[in-house]
């Protein structure tokens, strides 16, 4: 775990922190998603190819998040939404929906057909970023992640951030459902990482092909996938601003604006 500029010993505070043991290596990237979506046989071409350049025209800052893929969840509302079109051309449909970024997130929840993995880019010093569990102290029962990819303790700003008690979904959209209770953070290697060691070979992929329940018990023998009990839902994966107006006390170690992680949380 990379060091923190501050303590996190706040004098009040209603959080308990919990850091997640990923083994990230260099050029590896952590997915966060559903277990039963990561393990889609839809998601074994982006795992085999899955490259950071490929979004590095969509990047402005260090540390983001970014959609990884979506996989269909619902055939039969695909086709309904599609009603008509031959099988050609819901493909083609498909295409141009991953092209804009699957925007079928921005409808209501009940017709979700799509399910969305999404990965975190590293800091600005390239160090992966650290994954912990949060906690409320009045509800051990309120289960939450929060993804800091700055160099500053989550707890001397996450209960600051109007996110944290927000009940609306995040503004850009990025959401995911989890509808087998299980949460994961993943590793995943970067294949055009120059120095990434740790990139799967085609024997592997050729393996994980023919189950990808062999990809689920390689990530966690590698100790590179954690998976969490959650309530089924709807999750949200809200960013963390250092806004000034809301947080105070961190002037001399970030910039304002600066992003300093994700908050993941139930919002349905």
């Amino acid at each position: 775990m990379k060091p923190f500029l501050t303590t996190g010993k706040k004098n009040k505070t209603n959080i308990k922190l919990g850091n997640i043991k990923l083994n990230v290596e260099r050029g590896e990237r952590i997915i966060v998603s559903s277990l039963s979506d990561l393990k889609r046989k839809e998601n074994l071409e982006e795992l085999e190819n899955f490259s950071f350049i490929d979004f590095s025209l969509n990047t402005g800052e260090f540390g983001g998040s970014y959609l990884f893929n979506a996989v269909v969840s619902d055939k039969e509302k695909l086709k309904y939404r599609f009603i008509g079109l031959s099988e050609k051309k819901i493909e083609d449909k498909l295409k141009k929906l991953k092209k804009e970024g699957y925007t079928e997130r921005k409808i209501g929840i009940a017709h979700h057909i799509f399910n969305y993995l999404y990965f975190f880019d590293d800091d600005r010093d390239g160090n992966s970023p650290t994954v912990q569990k949060v906690i409320k102290k009045t509800d051990a029962e309120e289960l939450s992640f929060f993804v800091n990819t700055s160099y500053i303790h989550t707890g001397d700003f996450l209960e600051d951030s109007p996110v944290f008690t927000t009940k609306i979904r995040p503004l850009d959209n990025k959401v995911f459902k989890i509808k087998d209770f299980n949460l994961i953070f993943c590793c995943i290697p970067d294949y055009e990482d120059g120095f990434g060691k740790t990139k799967f070979t085609k024997t592997e992929i050729k393996k994980f092909s023919s189950n990808m329940d062999l990809f689920i018990k390689d990530r966690v023998k590698k100790k590179k996938l954690v998976k969490f009990k959650v309530p089924n839902g709807v999750y949200g994966i809200y960013p963390v601003i250092n806004d000034n107006y809301y947080i105070t006390g961190l002037s001399d170690m970030a910039e304002p604006e600066e992003l300093l992680g994700h908050y993941i949380k139930k919002i349905y």
